[in-house]
């Protein structure tokens, strides 16, 4: 019903979920650059597009990918992937967990998050 973000994520959205709510509150320069509003001006279109979204909430249908499910993992460029072979599945939600859980850094349901092996110099 809403998605907040930069201007390309919100022109995304909207091409694939007809109704949407956007609001846009930086504009995306590079992969990690974006030009951000004022926090104040920021606040006040989320609160605006929120009550939008809000009162036609039932007009907005969820938005489904079907299945069956391919996964990897990469760092922005595709053909550095993490895993040999991507990891599929017929549930999203499970497909999902199963590529995170296979990460060295993804047992987060399972592994405290300090481990102890970091100090401060």
């Amino acid at each position: 019903m809403l998605v907040t973000g930069d201007d390309k994520i919100c022109a995304e959205v909207r091409e694939k979920i007809p109704g949407i709510h956007t609001a846009a509150v930086k504009t995306g320069i590079a992969a990690q650059n974006a030009c951000s509003l004022a926090p104040v001006e920021a606040r006040q279109r989320i609160g605006e597009a929120v009550a939008a979204a809000l009162g036609e909430i039932q007009k907005i249908k969820p938005y489904t990918i079907p299945g069956p499910y391919r996964l990897n993992i990469s760092n922005r460029d595709p053909a550095q992937r993490l895993f040999d072979q991507d990891v599929e599945g017929a549930d999203l939600w499970e497909t999902f967990h199963q590529a995170v859980n296979s990460t060295s850094y993804g047992h987060y349901q399972e592994d405290p998050i300090d481990d102890g092996s970091f100090r401060w110099p």
